[in-house]
């Protein structure tokens, strides 16, 4: 696959992966992004649903978009939240995939 895309790019193809989808977000953003990022996204890695309309905004933003559990903040995730000192944090998604837990341990990363 990767050489098939290699054809459509005259650019480099770079592949980004974790041993979850998780911890290939965090890598995703630790590829393209510095700390001090004015918003960060968070979304769940269970429901592709709150990711995917989150997405376009957060291209326009130029803010990275991670992962998480519904009841759980990966240690992977969390280490790149923690390098990534955001400014502002968007959950996307209510607390049925994000729960209460996971936005509290979000806040604790805001200045």
């Amino acid at each position: 696959m990767l050489t098939k895309l290699q054809t459509f790019t005259t650019g480099a193809v770079v592949r980004w992966s974790g041993p979850d989808r998780f911890a290939t977000s965090a890598e995703i953003s630790a590829g393209n992004y510095g700390p001090g990022v004015a918003v960060l996204y968070v979304a769940s890695g269970r429901v592709f649903s709150d990711a995917l309309p989150g997405a376009p905004v957060a291209g326009m933003t130029r803010g990275p978009v991670l992962l998480v559990d519904t009841f759980e903040l990966p240690r992977t995730v969390e280490n790149e939240i923690a390098r990534l000192q955001p400014h502002r944090i968007v959950i996307l998604g209510g607390p049925a995939t994000v729960s209460e837990n996971v936005r509290a341990a979000l806040g604790s990363f805001l200045p």
